[in-house]
């Protein structure tokens, strides 16, 4: 398409109203991303951020990542590896996550529109706008909000080339993109689970006949390859999901809780999501889209409006099994995956809302669903904006003594700290967790060239540790603190070299 039809086409689009809020919201969306970039574009690591970009680094330059756990996707690694060659390195990475987060709001647009239509996609979207998961995690190094762009990414391909069809060829993209989300974080599978079943539901194995199917599956196959064969140089076995099995086993592990309560954690939890009064709003959509379900379910396989209403149930109810049930922790972003349906059911919900008050008084209607979108995202947007502010400044002192200690060392020495990977990312040098006492400490400094220990507040050291240092320093020697105020209380990483 020339660059002047292309203009035109926008220009076009851009006439009908939704589509010109839209294009308002998005800018709007992407601005609140660019803000909270500036305000975070310098703030320390957390563990899991810190071991992907150790990783990354390693890959990168050859520094030593000691605290690389295998069982992590490799990807996510890999392309910020490629990030720090280019010489932008975390900022690079996190304007790529600006773009990802707007981009997903973009596809739960085209996506709901076509679901639904342009008003509760509008909706679904100006929620996501402000959704404080995303917000946060926008401006975390992590692999929650990628997750979602690549779900939302390879659900429009399925959408327009297999459900829709309006270009048949789209469907090829559909198992890549979702692959490429799986290497990014492992969980993205479920929702290829959650589609398999959606089709099997509505037309049977009708699908597996489709050659579309089997030409994305092939080029998902090979997206996968390189890492099967990476995994089986690691884990020696050819099993595909193994590796899956083994970073997401959590079920083998001896539970602290039974399933059900942390299932019930997730329940209780939910209205902290969006604010009680966006949350009543999905309830009642929830409610109508279960009923109207349950009235047509004979048109399953039929009707599109029916299939759609399985599919978003689906997409919120198995990620909540999985998580609830089968693993063994309670954490919001886990079920991250499940908030474009959310929306859209929520969306859905506000309009029945706004089309039952109109019965009475039109312009009502209107300003009620204004004043609940508004007040809805003014409390997530406080939510967003003190959470991130909150968490600004933890791990500073093990940030400025990470880098001390990088500057003040040559290759080839060694660090102890129980804040392994972020002391790793920072000190850019082999780093160990402590030992369990003084004499076995002792011997693996001897024999592994240890030449700092770190020791911070922000990870519990070991007590013995601390105890010895507090009474006897002739086998370590301070020589630089960080110390910090942190919500009303001290912090601090100290540096010892070892004598």
């Amino acid at each position: 398409m020339k660059k002047g039809h292309i203009k035109e086409k926008i220009y076009e689009s851009l006439k009908d109203n939704y589509n010109l809020v839209f294009f308002i919201l998005l800018i709007v969306a992407f601005s609140i991303r660019l803000y909270f970039f500036f305000l975070t574009k310098n703030q320390p690591l957390w563990w899991d951020e810190a071991e992907y970009l150790a990783k990354a680094k390693s890959i990168a330059f050859g520094i030593p990542a000691t605290s690389w756990w295998i069982g992590r996707p490799i990807l996510f690694s890999l392309i910020a590896a490629l990030f720090f060659k280019l010489g932008i390195g975390e900022i690079g990475m996190r304007l790529l996550f600006v773009f990802l987060s707007s981009a997903s709001i973009l596809l739960t647009y085209l996506i709901g529109k076509e679901l639904f239509n342009k008003k509760i996609a509008l909706i679904a979207s100006f929620v996501s706008t402000f959704f404080y998961l995303d917000l946060f995690y926008t401006s975390r190094l992590l692999v929650d909000m990628p997750q979602i762009f690549f779900i939302l990414f390879s659900f429009y391909f399925l959408l327009k080339g297999y459900i829709l069809g309006d270009n048949k060829k789209m469907l090829w993209f559909f198992i890549p993109v979702l692959t490429v989300g799986i290497l990014l974080r492992f969980t993205v599978g479920i929702f290829l689970i959650i589609i398999f079943l959606f089709l099997f539901l509505t037309e049977g194995l009708k699908f597996i006949r489709n050659k579309n199917f089997w030409i994305s599956g092939i080029i998902g196959f090979l997206v996968y390859l390189p890492y099967w064969i990476w995994s089986y140089l690691k884990f020696h076995s050819l099993n595909p999901f193994y590796v899956i099995f083994y970073v997401l086993g959590t079920a083998t592990e001896e539970r602290t809780t039974s399933a059900f309560s942390v299932f019930m954690e997730y329940i209780k939890y939910f209205p902290s999501y969006t604010g009680y009064i966006l949350f009543f709003s999905f309830l009642i959509g929830l409610i109508i889209l279960i009923f109207k379900f349950i009235i047509s379910i004979d048109l399953v396989k039929k009707e599109n409006s029916v299939k759609y209403k399985l599919l978003l149930l689906l997409w919120i109810v198995i990620p909540l099994v999985y998580f609830g049930f089968f693993v063994n922790h309670f954490e919001d972003r886990y079920i991250f995956m499940i908030f474009p349906a959310v929306f859209l059911i929520l969306g859905y919900g506000i309009e029945k809302i706004q089309i039952f008050i109109e019965k009475f008084n039109k312009p009502l209607g209107i300003i009620c669903i204004l004043i609940i979108l508004f007040y809805g995202a003014y409390q997530m947007y406080n939510q967003s904006n003190l959470l991130i502010n909150d968490k600004l400044a933890s791990y500073k002192d093990i940030k400025t003594a990470g880098i001390w200690i990088e500057k003040n060392s040559t290759i080839g020495d060694a660090v102890i700290a129980k804040a392994l990977p972020m002391a790793n990312y920072y000190t850019e040098r082999e780093t160990y967790p402590p030992q369990a006492n003084l004499s076995s400490q002792l011997d693996f400094i001897e024999a592994n060239n240890v030449k700092y220990l770190l020791i911070s507040n922000w990870d519990r050291d070991p007590q013995w540790l601390l105890d010895y240092l507090s009474q006897d320093q002739s086998k370590f020697k301070p020589v630089y603190s960080a110390i910090s105020d942190y919500k009303g209380q001290k912090t601090y990483a100290y540096v010892f070299s070892v004598n």
